[in-house]
């Protein structure tokens, strides 16, 4: 015989505290995925890629996709790793010229564009550059740092020409008088790239206001019509 029960409905209890582990659990495991796949933050230090990148910025970097002509990237070997910018692709001639870099033979169009002021180094030690604008093509161009304020080149270093072999890129930093020829910089191997730095999140404190500019854009664009 079966019992009619009378009455409301029993109260169906949610089980809180297994959700909220679930979704603990999986928001850890995106954030694995993104950290390791995707997308990363990385802290600058140094100033070889100034005014675009000082010590102290925090700045997103796509770990997937193709780098291009006038990406900042980074670039590891061993326990090293350092931001460069993409200046030549495989089967560019790389080389220099009155202290300007041309790619296939034709100097890269630079042009004055004020000074840059920062502060360096633990003692904070004031520095100002000459500031200037190379253009890579009729899309792309960034700021760059020269030697010294009143400088007419933007670096003293001097190197053959150099073809860009398949699968590398020549790469260098946007502070030229601080940015060695190396291993870390000029051709290198793409698959020595850790990833392509996409936007600055947060400003650290070594620009100094009192040079006018604040920061730089970090993408190579048409700089005329990049914010500032």
């Amino acid at each position: 015989m079966s019992r009619l029960l009378l009455g409301p409905a029993p109260t169906r209890h949610w089980p809180w505290h297994r959700v909220l582990r679930v979704g603990v659990v999986v928001c850890i495991l995106c954030l694995l995925v993104l950290r390791f796949f995707v997308v990363q933050l990385a802290l600058v230090q140094g100033v070889m890629m100034a005014p675009a990148l000082l010590e102290g910025d925090v700045v997103t970097v796509q770990k997937r996709g193709k780098p291009t002509l006038g990406d900042v990237v980074v670039v590891e070997k061993g326990d090293r790793a350092v931001w460069r910018r993409v200046l030549g692709l495989p089967g560019d001639v790389m080389g220099t010229e009155d202290g300007v870099l041309t790619r296939n033979g034709i100097p890269l169009e630079t042009r004055l564009f004020g000074f840059f002021g920062y502060y360096e180094g633990e003692e904070r030690a004031e520095r100002r550059q000459q500031r200037m604008i190379e253009t890579l093509d009729e899309d792309r161009s960034h700021a760059i740092l020269g030697d010294h304020l009143g400088s007419l080149r933007p670096w003293r270093l001097d190197f053959e020409p150099m073809e860009v072999p398949p699968d590398h890129l020549f790469v260098f930093c946007d502070n030229r008088s601080a940015c060695p020829l190396d291993e870390l910089s000029g051709v290198v191997p793409q698959k020595a790239l850790g990833g392509i730095a996409s936007r600055v999140l947060w400003f650290g404190d070594r620009r100094m206001k009192a040079a006018g500019q604040e920061f730089a854009p970090l993408k190579s664009a048409p700089f005329e019509n990049a914010a500032e």
